[in-house]
């Protein structure tokens, strides 16, 4: 219901839509114990109906003329995607959903969470999925290989029992990250440490300590700049 009415900024799209219909196949296989979680699958889905999204941008019938001047001026060049910040004024922008014919989705994920010990832990993530269909729009559904690491070391013998988290997130450009501004894979590392005092607890990071400009896949924005956090907890 909400695909084919919508509200807001996303438009439905009513009777045109096809309900998601697919042939799907998994193999996957798990181990655990008390200190080893692994778990590993692969995936397949044939859709002959898959149901996506796309941003749908039409001029304001009253703002087509100042867009003109704005050209004429040179304070607009639409080949570059330049409005002299008034592209929310020139444009009606909404986000559209539609179907679409004949489109295969494949992929794979490995998750696995080893306890060294009570006090030291590892975990590790790799995924992907590529969708692909005669629609470009559908590729913006895809993923590219990633890769996620943690350690996590707390000092339980200490008197505050002071732990320390180190994250690495690694995201490639395979399979192929197509968008306009093109795609570089990129590394972030965060780090997180915390320590309890009696009934107050002291939880502080720092996100991206390497400071690394990027952009997520098939995203347009910036990822978040160098930031940092300090939560303290009081018990009464």
């Amino acid at each position: 219901l909400y695909e084919r009415v919508a509200y807001d900024s996303f438009w439905g799209c009513h009777n045109d839509c096809e309900a998601e219909q697919a042939e799907n196949s998994e193999i996957s296989w798990k181990y655990f114990d008390q200190k080893l979680f692994v778990s590993a699958s692969i995936f397949y889905s044939d859709f002959s109906s898959y149901l996506t999204t796309k941003e749908i941008r039409n001029i304001k019938p009253r703002a087509q003329a100042a867009l003109v001047e704005c050209i004429r001026f040179g304070l607009c060049d639409p080949l570059q995607g330049e409005y002299n910040d008034r592209e929310g004024e020139f444009f009606r922008s909404g986000i559209k959903y539609f179907s679409v014919n004949n489109v295969i989705n494949k992929g794979a994920e490995l998750t696995s969470h080893w306890f060294v010990d009570d006090d030291l832990s590892l975990q590790f993530n790799a995924s992907y999925n590529q969708l692909t269909s005669d629609s470009d729009w559908v590729s913006a559904d895809s993923r590219p290989l990633e890769l996620n690491a943690s350690v996590r070391q707390q000092l339980s013998d200490w008197r505050f029992k002071p732990w320390a988290k180190l994250k690495v997130r690694y995201v490639s450009n395979k399979p192929s990250v197509i968008q306009q501004e093109g795609f570089s894979p990129f590394t972030v590392v965060n780090l997180y440490f915390g320590a309890k005092f009696n009934k107050i607890t002291l939880n502080a990071g720092v996100r991206n300590i390497l400071n690394k400009v990027y952009h997520e896949p098939y995203g347009a924005l910036d990822g978040i700049k160098r930031s940092a956090f300090i939560n303290l907890n009081v018990e009464f």
